[in-house]
Order: C-alpha cells, then structure tokens, then sequence
C-alpha cells in the first residue's frame, strides 16, 4: 500500500494524511485487509457477494478493494450519514440494501442480520466483513501505526515522546496504532476524542455530526486501559474548527478529523522539542454538509 504523508502543522503539531488514501479515508487499509485475507483463507470466492453495516467510509474502502476483483458489495447504511456519500456509493457500483426495513425503524445490524439469515432464499453468498468484529482491523491499523514509527524516524529523529490524539468507532485505528508505537519505544501519551454529550465507556450515545467516532457501541478493539485521558468537542464548533483548517493550512477535512485537531492543537502549544503532537486527517470535509 502507498504510504500517506505525515504532515508537520504549527509547531508541534504531526498530522497523518489519511485522506489521501485509496478511496479516501483511513478505512481502506482494514477494508484491503480484511478482504485480502478473506481471499487467502477461501472464504470469498466467486459467487461471493460483500455486505457490511458503515457509515460510508469503509464502503468506499470495500468497493476500491472489491470491484476490481469484480467482487459485488451490498452495505446498510444509517438514514442519518452523509446522503452525498450514499449517493455516490451507488454511482461506483454499490448496492444499498435495506432502506424499507432502515424507514421502519431496523437497525444498519438488524438488516445486515436479515440478509444473512435469508441468503439462501435471495440467492446470496454472503461474506459478512463484520468491521466491529473482524481482528483483520486491528492488524491493518497495527500496520499504520509501524509506518508512523518508520516515517518519525526519518522525519523526527529526536523525538522521544509523543502525544496521540485520536478517536474511536470499532477502535482498531486507536489502538493498533498506540500499540505499535509503544514497540518502537516511544513513551506515548494517548488522548480520546469524542462528541460532547457521549460517553463510548459507558455506553451513553446521542446524535451528532462527528461521523466515524462515538457510533453507539462501546469501541469492541479500543483498550480502555491505555486511553490516559478523554476530551470532548461538541457539533456547534466544527464548521470554525474547520475553516480554521483551511485558512491555515488549506487542507479541507471531515468533522472527525477537525475535532481531533482542535483537541491536539492545544496541546501543540504547551509540548517540548523533543515531544510531537500525532493526530490524523481522517477524510476530506467535501462530503459533509
């Protein structure tokens, strides 16, 4: 896989360009992942159709690494994410699946869960990719956190610590990420962003535009344990955060990403030479309204 920048902001501040992936966002390195090792093991073959529940990103990352295996992707997607996404979801070739059952009241699960049940019936071959449960998410993002150790090295030979500031829906990006730079012996401070109002540890949810983080399951990969401290931003500050961004440093970012930043930029401020700021760019802000 290509690498993506690690771009340095302010004075401290490294921010991974994940948006500048494969099909977009952060969630084409689990996609390819676990799609490739699904291959390696025999489970898709085919007759072998995809489906997932996702809030869009991981779909775009399911279709950059199915269609060009001619692999078809079904995907049930929330009424509330981004209709531009779903729109252009199915203009690459997706099939959205569920929307009667979505209008009723059923969950993205509930309809995943059906199709399974009844595959046989719609004349399916399923391969659930299960991105809140799959371990292949964990070892793809296990992966990017050694490419930011190998690229520090290079970039920011000095430094010794860091602060990484990152947030979580399954978690796997948090702490594969925070695990392989602790291997590389950095003494890492790690800093949880969620939407004001949620509580992912305790399962306290309510709806807001941060899409990607606080998704309304306790993160499954996400180690409470190594999260040292929880900050919180809340939806009315996003569209400042952002065109902060741009003016700065004309990059157009999602809302996850720009309320990550907001919280490492503060903390950008008080560190010392030999400590970075690491958050990312998780995808680009043209989708969101």
């Amino acid at each position: 896989m290509k690498k993506t920048k690690l771009l340095q902001l302010n004075n401290h501040m490294l921010v991974k360009m994940e948006l500048n992936n494969i099909s977009g966002s952060h969630k084409f390195r689990a996609a390819q992942y676990i799609i490739n090792d699904a291959i390696k093991k025999g489970l898709i073959d085919n007759q072998t159709t995809i489906i997932e529940k996702t809030g869009g990103n991981f779909g775009f990352g399911l279709l950059a690494a199915c269609l060009k295996q001619n692999i078809p992707v079904e995907l049930a997607i929330g009424l509330s994410f981004s209709q531009r996404k779903k729109q252009q979801l199915k203009k690459l070739g997706a099939i959205l699946i569920g929307q009667d059952m979505l209008e009723k009241g059923k969950s993205p699960k509930e309809v995943v869960e059906w199709h399974l049940e009844n595959q046989q019936q719609l004349g399916k071959k399923y391969f659930y990719t299960d991105q809140f449960n799959n371990k292949g998410s964990y070892f793809a993002h296990l992966e990017t956190g050694q490419e930011i150790a190998q690229q520090l090295k290079i970039q920011a030979p000095d430094t010794k610590e860091i602060i990484f500031v990152g947030c979580a829906g399954t978690g796997a990006s948090f702490s594969g990420i925070s695990d392989a730079l602790k291997q590389h012996g950095y003494q890492l401070k790690t800093i949880l962003v969620e939407p004001q109002g949620c509580n992912s540890k305790q399962n306290i949810f309510q709806n807001h535009n941060m899409e990607g983080m606080s998704v309304g399951v306790n993160p499954p990969f996400l180690k409470w344990d190594q999260v040292d401290e929880i900050h919180y931003v809340a939806d009315d500050e996003l569209d400042d955060i952002k065109q902060d961004i741009f003016k700065q440093h004309g990059i157009l970012v999602g809302n996850t990403s720009a309320a990550c930043y907001k919280v490492a930029y503060q903390f950008d401020q008080k560190v010392h030479n030999k400590c970075k700021v690491l958050s990312f760019f998780y995808d680009s802000g043209i989708w969101y309204q």
